[in-house]
């Protein structure tokens, strides 16, 4: 990872978008990969979660063009609690407080 290309930033007009879109494209050839397997791709799946759960309630986050039903930190957390609970005779609690609009 010594060599890099300057990053593609094309200009928008901001009245017509209010949205940002993150893409990249994977030096196969770098890290001797022929293409992305079923792991990396579930780890890149599981911080596009990620980023919803901390993001700011307005933001909505997709995922392949699926808008993600998180929009707090409580939301995201619910996700992995619901997991675990599944056929459990003592379910998980969850104690959350939301100190401020920022946190």
């Amino acid at each position: 990872m010594t060599k890099w290309t300057e990053p593609k930033i094309e200009p928008f007009d901001s009245e017509a978008f209010d949205y940002t879109i993150v893409s990249f494209e994977p030096d196969f050839t770098w890290f001797d990969l022929k293409k992305i397997d079923d792991d990396m791709l579930s780890l890149l799946y599981w911080r596009v979660y990620d980023i919803a759960g901390i993001s700011p309630k307005s933001t909505n986050v997709y995922l392949n063009k699926k808008k993600l039903d998180i929009k707090d930190f409580s939301s995201y957390v619910d996700l992995y609690l619901n997991a675990l609970n599944k056929g459990e005779e003592s379910k998980l609690e969850k104690f959350y407080e939301e100190v401020g609009p920022r946190w």
